[in-house]
């Protein structure tokens, strides 16, 4: 069975979660880098480098396609990268075996 791992960083505390889909560890990983950039649900703010309006609503995040999921959250990741709290998430596949 395949799993998706979120894995994070923050501070150097490690955090994960697990999914059943791709779709769910992006989302979560989306949340979390909406969290850490300090976006609030329904707030409306332009990306600083790539100049892309994104939307924050968690209602519309929950209902986009998949690809539009990791185009957010690879813009999101982008955002992250230079912080000097040594922020930073990313989606990990995991199999299950019985």
């Amino acid at each position: 069975m395949k799993l998706w791992n979120m894995v994070g960083k923050y501070e150097g505390d490690a955090f994960v979660t697990t999914h059943l889909t791709h779709a769910g560890a992006v989302k979560s990983g989306i949340s979390e880098c909406l969290h850490f950039l300090g976006l609030e649900d329904g707030d409306s703010r332009f990306l600083t480098e790539n100049q892309v309006d994104i939307t924050v609503d968690l209602a519309e995040i929950q209902k986009m396609e998949p690809d539009a999921l990791v185009e957010l959250f690879t813009w999101l990741i982008e955002e992250t990268w230079d912080n000097h709290v040594g922020f930073s998430v990313d989606i990990v596949p995991a199999h299950l075996e019985a």
